[in-house]
């Protein structure tokens, strides 16, 4: 019989046994093994014993997996019957809900406004630190960021179509931003000659 060999091979060896010892030793009264004597009904009762071994560990096993499933089962109703019975406490006792949540093993809901409004602001707070570590604007700021091409050149492709370029951009300065001109130096004034009559 080998060594390692999973339950149904050893019942199917044990059955194997007890054919052979019924078919072959039979008309003994005894066998004797290892300096001990075996009756028929001792022989055979060793290899029976074992095949009802499996059997009562085989039912054993399904027994204890199917009590494993009804633990399972009830753990769960339990804790929905206490969820229920938790929420009806705090709507039934109102404020005094805390301290009697307690005899039963039960803890009052912690208060998320303050955490959320918390949590709010710090994440706004980084996001601002962010963006302005990395230098970027928010939608509105890009919508008013606009190129500065003022005209474009058409020019005709070997195809026929016509594509534009843009030219190269010119600066355009407004009046606001103009300097302002120098005003330019006064012409002196023309001293008018002086006319000397004949004979003088």
């Amino acid at each position: 019989m080998a060594t390692k060999s999973n339950k149904p091979t050893i019942k199917a060896a044990d059955a194997k046994m007890i054919a052979g010892i019924g078919k072959n030793l039979a008309a003994m009264a005894t066998v004797t093994l290892n300096g001990q004597p075996y009756t028929l009904a001792q022989l055979l009762a060793v290899y029976q014993a074992d095949s009802a071994a499996i059997d009562a560990t085989d039912t054993a096993h399904a027994t204890w997996l199917q009590r494993v499933a009804d633990e399972q089962a009830t753990h769960a109703i339990t804790a929905k019957v206490t969820r229920a019975l938790r929420s009806f406490l705090l709507g039934y006792y109102g404020d005094e809900a805390v301290a009697i949540l307690g005899d039963f093993g039960l803890t009052a809901p912690k208060s998320t406004a303050t955490t959320n409004v918390a949590t709010k602001a710090l994440a706004a707070a980084k996001s601002k630190a962010t963006r302005a570590a990395r230098g970027t604007v928010g939608s509105v700021k890009k919508l008013g960021t606009k190129g500065n091409v003022t005209s474009v050149v058409v020019t005709a492709t070997p195809a026929g179509a016509q594509m534009t370029q843009p030219e190269t951009p010119t600066e355009t300065v407004s009046a606001a931003n103009a300097p302002a001109a120098t005003p330019a130096t006064p012409a002196p004034a023309v001293t008018p000659a002086t006319q000397v009559k004949p004979g003088s």
